[in-house]
Order: structure tokens, then sequence, then C-alpha cells
């Protein structure tokens, strides 16, 4: 029995349903996008999480986003970042001390392959001035506006700078950007922690993320992460803030989401 159904059978237990949260299902996609729960813990959680953040635009300015120029703020606050700007914004140093672009290109070829990143041009259209990212397998010499259907042609104009050639930027795959924005990376950063010494003890190491519990059809409260290891079940209250805010909801909410007792481990 794989641990998400060993959750649901003991919710009926207690007369609870159980369902997959917005946030569950964001972690399901990515984790689908790149064939596996384990890559999606090892990217969310490693050296490229910093440049992904920083592609959540904190402004709706580039000058004050990117003030280097390595990242460009588009229409809907999206951002995407030059090669420099991720080398800028990654946490190389923290994982890889002494690694080299040559290392992050390395890091960065097998996202672009598996879909959570796309290389591209950031682009103006000539007739609507609407600055858009125009992904790699849609770029040719005459290419078509996002917004207004405008054809234009592949020149300067259009990337407007450097002068000699274009700037590869990369975009965030759009699940990416709102698990992002409602911080639905922080499991997959507690999953790495928590994994990191157990990975080759043998015994497994199994985990789901964003399930609710629900009464009557209405949700109770969300399970950011439960984790089965070693016949030990964790259930995590995951907050991205340091503080919790004084209150008795505040102190309740990690009671609340364990609930009672299990009663029984899991068959994972």
């Amino acid at each position: 029995m794989v641990l998400s159904d060993w959750v649901a059978a003991k919710a009926v237990e207690h007369g609870l349903a159980v369902r997959v949260s917005t946030t569950g299902q964001r972690t399901a996609q990515l984790a689908c996008v790149l064939s596996g729960r384990p890559p999606f813990v090892d990217l969310f959680s490693g050296p490229l999480l910093p440049a992904f953040r920083a592609m959540i635009p904190t402004s709706t300015k580039t000058s004050t986003t990117y003030p280097k120029r390595e990242g460009v703020v588009l229409p809907g606050r999206d951002g995407v970042l030059s090669f420099h700007g991720v080398l800028k914004h990654a946490a190389l140093d923290a994982y890889l001390p002494g690694a080299t672009a040559r290392v992050l290109r390395d890091l960065l070829d097998p996202v672009l392959r598996a879909g959570a990143l796309r290389r591209g041009l950031v682009l103006r259209c000539a007739t609507c001035a609407e600055v858009q990212f125009q992904p790699l397998g849609q770029i040719v010499q005459s290419w078509s506006c996002h917004r207004c259907a405008a054809a234009n042609a592949l020149d300067s104009a259009a990337w407007h700078q450097p002068a000699a050639e274009p700037t590869w930027f990369y975009d965030l795959h759009p699940i990416a950007r709102q698990l992002l924005r409602d911080n639905g990376e922080v499991p997959a950063q507690l999953v790495a922690f928590l994994a990191a010494p157990q990975y080759d003890d043998g015994r497994g190491f199994h985990h789901v993320e964003g399930l609710e519990l629900l009464a009557g059809g209405r949700s109770e409260v969300e399970l950011d992460l439960v984790v089965y290891h070693d016949d030990r079940l964790t259930i995590a209250e995951c907050k991205s803030t340091d503080r919790l805010a004084p209150g008795k909801q505040a102190r309740d909410e990690p009671r609340r989401s364990a609930g009672p007792p299990p009663g029984s481990t899991p068959t994972a």
C-alpha cells in the first residue's frame, strides 16, 4: 500500500475523507514533468532554487528587480533570467564550492530537457509594444506577437540590447511559478533535510505532500507533508517564515494537522 492510500484509509476510520490539495496537485504535476518525486525534491531544494525564486519579481520594474540587467520583468509579473542571471542567483557555492559556469550548464541542461525550464528570447512587438518571452521552439525570422498576432522581424529592434546578438533567457514552467508563489517548495526542502542521511540505509523513505482532510465535504486541515521511514510516521506543518504569529490558532496548527494517533503504521 502506498503512503497516500494508507493516509486515506486511516482518515476513513475517523470519518474523514482525503483529497489532494492545490499545492499537492502542482507538486505531482511537476514531479511528472521531472520523471519522479526524487528529481522534484532535488531540484526544488538544491542550488537552482534561489534562481527560480528570483524569477518571481518583487517589482513590476526590471531596473528595480534586476539592477544588473540579469533578467527582465514581463507583463503579468513573470521574470526571466539570463544565464549570468541564473549564475548570480543560484546557490552554487553553498552546494558545490568552487563551481563554475560549466557546472551550472550541467545543472540547467537536464531541467531544460525535462521542460521545467525553457530557453528563449525576450522580444518587443513593433505593433503593440508588448515585451514577451518567445521560446526557442517558436523563434523564426518572422515571429508572431503573443498579444496582437502581428508579424515581426527578428532583428535588433525586437531585442534592443545588446546590439551584436540577442541574449538567451530562461523561463520557469508556469506551474512551478505558482508553486513558488504559494511557498509550495518548502515541503520539498524538508523532505531533502529528513531524507539526506537515509537515502542509502535500505529501509525505505516514503513521503506525500499536500493532502487535505475533509469532514462532510469541507476541508478541515491540510497535511503539508507526511513522511514514513523506519516505522516512524511524521506529519509536518511547513511554514515559509521563522516566526509564528502569537495566538491559539498558530500554536494549535501542528496539533490539528497531526490529528488523532494513527494506531498503526503504513506498509509502504
